[in-house]
């Protein structure tokens, strides 16, 4: 077992799996498991020999009747224990656990060590062996116990980039909802990261600079003039479409130049200018205390900017639609058409679309 091969699986999870299959082999185990344990249920990170379906047993029905694991639980995290001797246990052969669970499965010892113990939370690996082979010896378990301040530091280090992946896409999803698009720049102009709804349509390819020459040049600008640029792009696309262009600049880390591309140096919003901003006509009705029919008309008034029509296009007379109009204007402390709509744009709500997808 090499130690690097311990500190390649911190940096995805199909190394997860191969790590797991590496220690079954050389523990001479028939499968083993990597799980996350939480006071209703467990989720399995990765597995190596497993019927997954027997995997999804324990998840949905029998982590409830797991005699065992208090029992194991109660190791000091990072101690490696065995449960051969607690397997052939009266009470233990007696259980549910055992009986409908392990027994079928041939199961013989499971070594298994608490990599991290917290309030609710805990990471676990486990080792079984099944059918007519021995139990795990001492010798083994002290070959595990070797490795564990090397695995507890993988699987830290990987769940710290998995909480960096589940980030970015929180960020994804919070852009995409506004029909925007983010790219992440390195300072040699290399793409790092993008919204995969965009890709296509941009030419956006990791590691590469930016394909498209008119978007290209507008980052370019806004970056050199600090001010968001328009643009029109028309190259590749059957349809021009025009986009404002804002760069932030970012603080680098130098440390995270080391990797295949630079760290991150800006990042590039992309906001479509061909789509209507979406309105939260409910809050603002609910905030300023607006009747059902005022927000009716608030409504009609942002979407058409049109005063005169209002009467018509709700069904109502026109000196009815003034009255109302009037009332909105005295609530809202506005003095007219245009500082209601600017005071209704304040609230833009995040459900506008799908990233710059047509």
């Amino acid at each position: 077992m090499r130690i690097e091969d311990i500190y390649a699986a911190a940096f995805g999870r199909e190394h997860l799996a191969t790590l797991l299959e590496q220690l079954v082999r050389s523990f001479d185990a028939q499968s083993g498991f990597l799980a996350c344990t939480v006071p209703d249920g467990a989720a399995f990170q990765a597995q190596f020999g497993n019927d997954p379906a027997w995997l999804d047993l324990y998840a949905t029905r029998y982590h409830q009747h797991d005699i065992l694991f208090p029992r194991l639980m109660q190791a000091a995290e990072g101690q490696c224990v065995t449960a051969h001797a607690m397997l052939a246990e009266p009470a233990v052969r007696a259980s549910v656990f055992y009986r409908d669970y392990l027994a079928p499965m041939g199961v013989v010892d499971n070594l298994a060590v608490n990599l991290f113990k917290q309030p609710g939370l805990s990471a676990h690996l486990a080792l079984i062996r099944r059918g007519a082979v021995a139990p795990f010896a001492d010798t083994d378990r002290d070959r595990l116990q070797a490795l564990v301040p090397h695995l507890r530091r993988a699987v830290y280090v990987g769940s710290h980039l998995s909480r960096a992946i589940d980030q970015m896409a929180a960020l994804r999803t919070l852009v995409a909802a506004r029909g925007d698009a983010v790219l992440m720049l390195d300072a040699q102009h290399r793409v790092i990261d993008h919204d995969p709804a965009a890709a296509d349509l941009l030419a956006l390819r990791h590691g590469e600079p930016v394909r498209l020459p008119a978007l290209a040049r507008a980052i370019d600008l806004a970056r050199t003039v600090g001010q968001p640029v328009a643009v029109e792009l028309a190259d590749g696309v059957a349809t021009p479409l025009p986009v404002l262009v804002q760069v932030l600049p970012v603080i680098r880390d130098r440390f995270a130049d080391l990797g295949d591309t630079g760290g991150i140096a800006c990042i590039v919003h992309l906001t479509r200018l061909d789509r209507p901003s979406t309105i939260a006509i409910g809050a603002i009705a609910a905030f300023y205390r607006l009747t059902p029919t005022e927000a009716r008309v608030l409504d009609d008034v942002v979407t058409h900017a049109d005063l005169i029509g209002i009467g018509s296009r709700l069904g109502m007379a026109r000196a009815t639609a003034r009255t109302h109009l009037h009332r909105i204007y005295e609530k809202t402390a506005t003095g007219g058409q245009a500082a209601l709509i600017a005071l209704a744009h304040r609230f833009v709500t995040i459900s506008g679309g799908d990233a710059l997808n047509r």
